[in-house]
């Protein structure tokens, strides 16, 4: 192989590289996407002689409205990469009916493709903001595990990669859980703090238009194991957002007091995104939002839609949890049964006083639950965060706590 193909391969390493380094930097100056799908386009020719034959396809769903049947033609595997050509037939709401050939350049993770485009715009959309006073040396703080094991929309090689970031700069040491739970294998590992963001079921990961029901995401077993490692002393940051993913986490969530629902919480009174602040009471002294110095004090933050839950009543040994974002009294949940099939008759309940965000502990263990994902990504002003919001802090200040390191007495 030579001449643009060869130019291609190299700028596809090139990319990958700088992408797995996490250095913003290098993917602008390693990878220029417009050439480097140029040099594929060449390859399409070639695809008969080639190129595997792939004979796959899935249905796309659009809003619910635009249904797109697309075949895939042909393949150009290069490493996790995949160059691909597609055929689309798509029906609108309407009934009209178009179709059309394509060529896409995908990534493959974990045996599932993403299209380059969406982890370039995340990379480059979601910087990491700089920590100018780290709470511990380098790789010397606690050990944080981010689940993957879980179908998990949010990943920290992905969308997640400012939340671990973030948290690398601080001096924590971020690593990925790719197993199911068990309480033995968290304690071998040595985790300090587990973080589980959008578990989804695998009915709904394989689906495009969410529809309920929406199955946990964890075995009974695991949601057992999981308590009890957290009520043996293991601290869980446990993150929910919109349907399907308060559905999923449910159970597990039930087990540290939280009734975590489907839908979609809104304060009617507010734009996008809803800002949650001491000024109106709708953030709550704690630990966790008062920090440890005047610098570390969160006044306000920031989340993008999300679920709102509320406490179950447990009995002795159960989980004290305290709200942390509370939602005021002109907010919604909106419940459709399908995500995206928002309309008049939708079912809203009134959702005053319920939470977006609350903390307690479990035991001898400490526990964080959030129903809005967002909030630990966006986390600068470029990323789309206004100005004057913290949160950045929330996320240091969450992990510093459930940690158990330093932590301020009230």
């Amino acid at each position: 192989m030579d001449g643009p193909d060869v130019e291609a391969l190299r700028a596809v390493d090139r990319f990958i590289k700088a992408f797995n380094a996490g250095n913003r930097d290098a993917v602008i100056t390693s990878f220029t996407a417009h050439a480097t799908v140029s040099y594929f386009n060449s390859l399409v020719d070639d695809f008969r002689q080639r190129g595997r034959p792939a004979p796959d396809s899935y249905t796309w769903m659009v809003g619910g409205a635009l249904k797109c049947e697309v075949e895939v033609l042909r393949q150009v595997p290069s490493g996790s990469f995949v160059f691909q050509q597609e055929r689309r037939a798509c029906t609108g709401p309407d009934g009209r009916t178009g179709g059309i050939v394509s060529t896409v350049l995908y990534k493959v993770r974990d045996g599932r493709v993403q299209s380059v485009w969406q982890l370039l715009e995340e990379l480059m959309a979601s910087a990491a903001p700089m920590v100018e006073r780290p709470v511990f040396g380098p790789d010397q703080g606690p050990a944080v595990f981010v689940d993957v094991a879980h179908f998990n929309h949010h990943k920290p090689e992905l969308s997640y990669w400012p939340f671990a970031e973030l948290l690398r700069r601080d001096g924590y040491e971020v690593r990925s859980w790719p197993e199911q739970f068990t309480q033995a294998a968290l304690e071998s590992a040595g985790v300090d703090v587990l973080v589980i963001a959008n578990a989804t079921s695998e009915k709904n990961a394989e689906e495009r238009g969410w529809r309920l029901p929406t199955p946990s995401a964890f075995t009974p077993e695991e949601v057992v194991e999981v308590e009890a490692w957290v009520r043996d002393g293991g601290s869980l940051l446990l993150i929910a957002d919109h349907t399907p993913w308060g559905g999923a986490a449910a159970e597990l969530a039930a087990a540290f007091g939280a009734e975590f629902q489907n839908g979609l919480a809104r304060d009617t009174s507010q734009s996008r995104p809803e800002v949650f602040g001491r000024s109106d009471g709708t953030l709550v002294g704690h630990p966790i939002t008062d920090g440890w110095s005047a610098e570390e004090r969160i006044d306000s933050v920031a989340t993008f839609g999300g679920q709102a839950f509320r406490g179950l009543t447990l009995g002795d040994g159960g989980t004290n949890l305290e709200p942390l974002l509370v939602f005021s009294e002109s907010s919604i949940l909106v419940q459709p049964e399908v995500w995206g099939g928002v309309a008049r008759e939708t079912p809203r309940i009134p959702v005053p006083g319920w939470w977006q965000g609350a903390a307690g502990t479990h035991g001898s263990g400490r526990v964080a639950l959030f129903g809005e994902a967002a909030m630990f990504r966006i986390l600068t002003e470029d990323a789309g965060l206004r100005e004057g919001l913290q949160n950045a802090q929330l996320v240091r200040n969450t992990i510093r706590w459930l940690s158990g390191r330093s932590v301020p007495h009230r």
